[in-house]
């Protein structure tokens, strides 16, 4: 499969490919001058077709709106434009300029006449005949590889064919954590309705060593000067991180940081004193159920690594959403708690999804993936969970790596049964060199979707010579994209 050259395919430009569509229109009875766009695709595949036009390893281009900018020419003196809006009217992506014109009564595009709100647009005067507005908008191609056909089963019973594709490379590198590090005890009403007041509080270990092991365990307590209110988190620098020896004296060196409701630091360095004062806690561990005390406490793994649930994976909520950007220094637009001991991620990427050709994103089709779980996160002592996703990374199994801890993660029918045991078409008896993922140029690590089995906060990913690989949740490795089109 190394070194292979493989067609990328321009979904504009299927009306090329005439003795192809010529047999596919002779099938389904349509014009094959119709074939140009991604809704002709689908239909290509609701078909059974699809093969006759693409095969595994090809790629395909999506196009993705990357900025807007506006200029204005007469007696109006600005105009903005929001890129939403715009997008939704103009019902597709690419570089182009969109000029508006005022005729003295109404603006028109393409010489039709349009409403300016319907397209986001906000002038500021008043228009005089030959005014014009100017939207330019920049675009990029997004390219996808296809690496499996009718592997993936769509959520919706009535599609029965798919493909399914995965970015060929990374979207983003040292951005996104998997999960970012987790807090060591929440707030909650039912413990403080009023909040938590400034006083003394005492954190128990037990088995809390990041191996699991008790050479550090044993009371801490440390004092607030200032109250902590609901929604607010307790994290500390020692407890439950690696190290080549672990001692009591060790994790005493560390100190609590207290944040706010969102993930602001409300106080930091308060030193950690042995022995137990003023309220107890609850008594953190590990990884094991058998030793951790109190709802609100949380494992020392992941207070110190980041979830390996991808349920609570910062990057999957980045690749499903189509939020714009947020601000910098503000909480990412695509971000929210997945549960109270989540910490909040800063980014003013927007998500994955936003700016696409709408008529992209109206192809995907959702599936149902089973994923290991790691035990702590199994509700039902399922090993497992199989779960519908509209975007989603791939699995160790997807990727030729084999099962994960005695589960196979890939595609599930309806009935909850696996509709394969093997790897993407693509990376069936793939070598390393064949996953290897850039980002600006650079082979890169990158996440799976994978949890390790070793602890709590581990996640498998692949390395940047293609092998796989397993690091603490809170690294921010390269982020892969995969979805299907059905």
């Amino acid at each position: 499969m190394a070194g292979e050259t493989k067609k990328v395919v321009n979904i504009k430009q299927l009306d090329e490919i005439k003795d192809v569509l010529e047999v596919i229109a002779m099938n389904t009875g349509e014009d094959s001058s119709e074939i140009t766009d991604w809704s002709a695709l689908k239909r290509f595949i609701r078909g059974g077709f699809i093969k006759k036009v693409l095969q595994v390893g090809d790629k395909l281009k999506a196009s993705k709106e990357t900025s807007l900018s506006v200029t204005v020419t007469g007696a109006i003196s600005a105009a903005t434009v929001d890129e939403d809006a715009f997008i939704a009217a103009t019902g597709h992506t690419g570089t182009a300029a969109y000029e508006f014109t005022f005729d003295g009564a109404a603006w028109r595009l393409h010489g039709e006449e349009v409403e300016l709100a319907a397209y986001g647009i906000t002038a500021t005067g008043t228009p005089h005949a030959e005014d014009t507005i100017v939207v330019h908008e920049a675009a990029s191609d997004i390219i996808f590889d296809v690496v499996a056909i009718d592997y993936d089963v769509p959520a919706n019973a009535d599609l029965e064919h798919s493909i399914t594709l995965l970015t060929q490379d990374c979207m983003h590198y040292s951005a996104i954590p998997y999960n970012e590090r987790q807090a060591l005890y929440a707030v909650s009403a039912d413990v403080f309705p009023d909040g938590m007041p400034a006083g003394t509080y005492t954190v128990n270990c037990d088995h809390a060593c990041y191996e699991g092991t008790t050479a550090e365990d044993g009371p801490i307590n440390f004092t607030t000067t200032q109250a902590i209110p609901v929604g607010g988190k307790i994290r500390h620098t020692q407890i439950g991180y690696y190290r080549s020896s672990y001692s009591r004296a060790t994790v005493l060196t560390g100190t609590f940081t207290t944040y706010d409701q969102n993930g602001t630091v409300i106080e930091s360095g308060l030193a950690s004193v042995d022995g137990e004062a003023g309220t107890v806690l609850g008594t953190t561990t590990a990884n094991s159920p058998t030793y951790k005390v109190g709802d609100h406490m949380n494992y020392s793994q992941r207070q110190a690594y980041g979830s390996n649930n991808p349920f609570h994976s910062a990057q999957q909520k980045w690749r499903d959403s189509d939020a714009a950007g947020a601000a910098s220094g503000q909480i990412a637009s695509w971000w929210y708690p997945s549960n109270e001991w989540d910490m909040p991620v800063k980014s003013t990427m927007p998500g994955f999804l936003h700016g696409f050709d709408p008529e992209f994103v109206a192809c995907i089709a959702q599936v149902r993936k089973r994923t290991y779980l790691y035990p702590i996160d199994r509700p039902d002592a399922t090993a497992y969970s199989d779960a519908v996703w509209k975007t989603w990374a791939p699995s160790m199994t997807e990727m030729g790596f084999g099962n994960n801890d005695g589960v196979c993660e890939t595609s599930v029918k309806p009935d909850g049964t696996l509709a394969t045991q093997a790897a993407f078409d693509m990376f069936v008896g793939a070598e390393n060199v064949d996953r290897i993922k850039s980002y600006s140029g650079s082979a890169r690590y990158w996440w799976l979707r994978s949890p390790g089995p070793w602890n709590a906060g581990d996640v498998r990913g692949v390395a940047p010579a293609g092998a796989l690989h397993s690091s603490g949740a809170y690294n921010t490795l390269g982020g892969v994209a995969g979805l299907v089109i059905a």
